[in-house]
């Protein structure tokens, strides 16, 4: 792999003296990620303070470490700064400076992750390329991207997160995106904007670092229009199922393994067949169609490429395993949880033709003030269903069991923990299992013991 920091670079950067030849890789914070040849850049959170590892990434090949001053070591390739944290932020600021790439911005309530998974697949068949490194989308990820940019990169796809007000203006004016994405808004983290329209607010603010370019909208959104007539003075196009979308998805069926998707772009329909389920699903890829189409790459050879695409641990992978010896099918979807999501979950769960279906919920968090109201909601979601079985864990689903309990078979369990000892006991026949809930919540530990058990059978 080529250098993507030398000593001259990081110099330039930082403005500080630095020893002399050190070809450095990719910028890292946490000690254990570090490969031979990165640079490790000692950060202090509320998790702790990375100082206390720079012996370790060391250890594990590091070119060269950032520390605050006092940290030095003469035994050791150091750079000392005033802050280490302005520091990544400087060298996240220089490489795009220099950097001639395409960058495509991706944030939104649901389905960020999805999608940018997706466009990053398309973008890398057609150049050298970078995405965001799983989730971590924050204040911390995205200068950690943008600083292990290699000079070369053609396509930089960066996920934006948020739980304030203002983050993603942040993020937006450094990545300066040529093309950014709402996938949608919902209500997701309501406890910290109070309002859908201030959560719009807060992901419209990912037009701030753009200087002209392309915005794709969920045309299916109730904020649509909203979002649109913030992206004032940029190109607006639209994705979603609506016959006027300029990337509709335009049919959905599921068989049971497979999603069948069709996807119409200037009159002219696409097909894809792929293991990425659930109408929403199916929206988020139509995104990264519009993405690929905006950056003039072939709409058919797109959809080729989406069709080989997986899903992630935790957000809505069928895993087969024999519990009880019984053959059962696991629908793991547990990485979060939100109304949307959730009744995204349990419309694909209606969708299939299964004669023991049970759904496993888990508390939706960080609500505010209605979020009993929005567990009451799922109520119709789960009835059309056609479960056989509910079980619901945590204080705010409790509110869900007690308005079902009378209707369904029914049991509720105050934590994960609970659930995962009587989990086995309850499933008595072939069945399939949706399990949903905030990552909080536990319920990830539920599916590696029932996938462990599956497994062993």
């Amino acid at each position: 792999m080529k250098n993507i920091w030398t000593s001259e670079t990081l110099a330039e950067a930082l403005m500080v003296k630095v020893p002399k030849g050190i070809n450095g890789l990719r910028l890292q914070f946490n000690s254990r990620d570090v490969s031979e040849g990165d640079v490790f850049i000692a950060l202090k959170g509320e998790n702790g303070d990375g100082h206390q590892y720079v012996d370790d990434a060391f250890a594990r090949g590091a070119s060269c470490a950032i520390v605050s001053q006092g940290h030095a070591k003469q035994s050791q390739a150091v750079i000392v700064v005033q802050d280490t944290f302005e520091a990544l932020q400087a060298l996240a600021q220089y490489k795009r400076a220099k950097s001639k790439a395409k960058f495509i911005a991706i944030t939104g309530s649901l389905g960020k992750t999805s999608t940018k998974e997706a466009v990053a697949a398309i973008v890398s068949h057609y150049g050298k390329s970078i995405s965001t490194r799983g989730n971590f989308n924050n204040h911390i990820g995205v200068p950690l991207d943008l600083g292990s940019m290699p000079d070369d990169l053609e396509y930089a796809v960066i996920e934006m997160g948020m739980d304030r007000a203002g983050e993603i203006s942040e993020l937006s004016r450094m990545v300066k995106p040529n093309i950014a994405v709402i996938t949608n808004v919902a209500q997701a983290h309501l406890v910290f904007f109070g309002s859908e329209r201030k959560i719009a607010d807060a992901k419209c603010e990912i037009f701030d670092g753009m200087d002209g370019g392309v915005v794709l909208l969920n045309i299916d959104n109730a904020h649509y229009q909203y979002c649109k007539d913030k992206a004032s003075g940029l190109e607006v196009r639209s994705f979603g199922a609506r016959e006027e979308a300029d990337y509709r998805v335009s049919g959905y069926s599921f068989d049971g393994k497979f999603a069948h998707m069709n996807f119409t772009v200037g009159g002219t329909k696409y097909k894809a067949e792929t293991t990425l389920v659930g109408r929403h699903m199916a929206t988020n890829l139509a995104a990264a169609i519009g993405i690929a189409d905006t950056l003039g790459f072939p709409i058919k050879a797109s959809v080729e490429i989406i069709k080989d695409l997986s899903p992630k641990r935790g957000r809505g992978e069928q895993i087969e395993l024999i519990l009880n010896g019984k053959n059962c099918t696991l629908i793991h979807d547990c990485y979060n949880a939100g109304p949307l999501s959730v009744k995204a979950a349990l419309e694909h769960l209606k969708e299939i033709t299964h004669p023991h279906k049970v759904a496993i919920l888990a508390d939706m968090r960080w609500l505010g003030d209605d979020e009993v109201a929005y567990h009451l909601a799922l109520e119709a979601d789960v009835r059309a269903a056609g479960l056989s079985k509910l079980y619901t864990v945590g204080d705010l689903m409790h509110h869900l069991h007690e308005r079902l309990k009378g209707s369904l078979e029914a049991k509720h369990f105050a934590t994960a923990l609970d659930l995962q000892k009587e989990v086995l006991e309850l499933i008595e026949q072939e069945s399939l299992i949706l399990i949903k809930g905030s990552k909080i919540m536990g319920l990830l530990d539920v599916a590696d013991y029932l996938i462990k058990q599956g497994n062993t059978n």
